[in-house]
């Protein structure tokens, strides 16, 4: 990581004095003497690229946070970034030191350290939530039983409704490993082929069971109606097994988003490779105009997606004022409420992001994830907009959404993903005919449209509100997806 050793004596006199006047308004709070923000940006630019050019160049711990969260903070009140375990996510110095270690082997890149953390988090959940199942289950089998044929009511054996259990739980991780395309590792060559053979009739036997065992835990809740007028628990199973099928495709998305890790980075070699230039030389040149692609992706979702009095500013620039809670004392008692109702209705980002793919179960139908798994996340400086980068693979988040605002960037991000690989034209069409194609650029200006539309629907299924005309369009086009995931309704 970046060491605490360094000094803002070898910078340019004028990046230094742009320094030094943002030192000097955070501890004077003195508006008037910030600089441009076009300095600033000049700054935080020079300091990003400095550092990717020169290995030796040490940043400051203040110079570090200004790269990667756009605020200047004095070294007494730095405090610890909450890393987000619920996916794989990279702050812009990790996606600089793993690119530039593309060459190095056997180092353990952030980006493949991020992904485990994320994969044993999901399957410590699978792991909670199929224990609370397979101790419910059994207990529901030998209490309810199941209507037999002539009307009557079987009433199961405990060890028969314990292995039932257990291979329901099988069959439903089957279900979502066959989803994601998830296969399973080649048996070993001297293993005979009637074992495979069995193996692979036994696969076959609990992907077509899960439907039928679904079914009957449903029929369930008349049997408890009918039993005390109460469903409540089998409401309760049901919501977890629909927790555990969304949590299985999660864990076997962010298994692939392992794979993909090491697939980009071997493109990334290849793209070296590929340069006329020395693979040092060509590394810097690529890693700098990735960097200068995503500064413009960035711009472009500000300039299309901010709403009108929306806090983003409509160009993006890699600078903000210190947090929030330390400038409150420069804003008036208004805002100062108003900034605290804003962050009290805030959801986590763990709960948001959780709660979009909980949502939109459609997602996981996509071929780029049932291939790849889902995307990383870099979290960029600034006042942005969350955004998609196609070529780079990447949700791209502001910092600040790991405190705050964090579902509202996150739905810009998986509306601009669905955009992105909208391979079949589908949602494109629909928002054409929902708002047509007018001005000089009906890409941008659809896309934005889908975005308000998807953001609407996406309002209406977490936090129960209201849903517009365009929003309901979306919801009855792309919700249908989703629904071989949903067993809890």
């Amino acid at each position: 990581m970046l060491g605490m050793i360094g000094s803002s004596e070898s910078l340019p006199e004028e990046q230094r004095t742009t320094l030094t006047a943002l030192a000097h308004f955070h501890k004077t709070r003195v508006l008037s003497g910030l600089p441009s923000p076009q300095r600033l940006a000049s700054l935080h630019r020079f300091l990003v690229r400095r550092f990717i050019d020169d290995t030796t160049f040490s940043l400051t711990q203040e110079q570090y946070e200004l790269v990667d969260s756009g605020a200047y903070s004095s070294a007494s009140s730095l405090s610890s970034v909450q890393r987000s375990e619920v996916c794989a996510a990279l702050t812009l110095t990790e996606w600089i030191e793993d690119t530039r270690a593309a060459f190095e082997e056997g180092k353990e890149d952030y980006a493949v350290s991020h992904v485990t953390k994320a994969i044993a988090s999901s399957e410590a959940r699978l792991n909670a939530l199929g224990g609370r199942i397979r101790t419910m289950l059994p207990l529901l089998f030998t209490t309810l039983g199941s209507v037999t044929s002539d009307g009557g009511l079987f009433i199961m054996p405990k060890n028969r409704a314990d292995m039932l259990a257990g291979y329901f739980l099988e069959s439903l991780d089957e279900t979502a490993r066959a989803t994601m395309r998830f296969l399973e590792q080649e048996p070993p060559a001297e293993e005979p082929s009637e074992d495979e053979e069995n193996r692979k009739k036994k696969k076959e036997r609990k992907l077509e069971s899960f439907p039928k065992l679904m079914e009957g835990i449903r029929r369930l809740k008349t049997i408890a109606k009918d039993e005390d007028g109460s469903d409540l628990v089998v409401d309760r199973l049901l919501s977890s097994i629909d927790m555990l099928f969304l949590e299985s495709l999660t864990a076997y998305a962010y298994k692939k988003s392992a794979l993909e890790v090491v697939r980009r980075k071997k493109k990334l070699r290849q793209e070296v490779n590929d340069t006329p230039f020395s693979p040092e030389q060509a590394l810097l040149e690529i890693m700098k105009q990735h960097l200068e692609r995503i500064y413009a992706v960035q711009e472009r979702a500000c300039k299309a997606f901010s709403e009108e009095n929306a806090p983003e500013k409509s160009g993006y620039t890699p600078f903000l004022l210190p947090d929030s809670v330390e400038y409150l004392d420069i804003l008036d008692e208004e805002e100062i409420q108003r900034e605290k109702k804003k962050k009290a209705g805030d959801l986590s980002f763990e709960r948001a992001f959780l709660e979009i793919l909980s949502a939109d179960r459609g997602l996981f139908t996509l071929p780029r994830i049932r291939s790849r798994g889902l995307p990383g996340v870099l979290f960029l400086p600034g006042n942005a907009v969350g955004a998609y980068d196609k070529k780079a693979d990447f949700f791209l988040l502001p910092f600040s959404a790991l405190r705050e605002r964090a579902f509202e960037h996150l739905l810009n991000a998986f509306a601009s993903f669905r955009w992105a690989w909208d391979d079949s034209g589908k949602v494109l069409n629909l928002c054409a005919d929902l708002v047509g194609s007018r001005g000089a650029k009906p890409q941008l200006e659809l896309e934005a449209a889908f975005r308000r539309a998807y953001s609407s629907w996406l309002q209406s299924e977490i936090r129960g509100r209201a849903i517009d005309e365009h929003g309901e369009s979306i919801k009855k086009a792309l919700r249908p997806e989703g629904n071989f995931a949903r067993f809890g309704e």
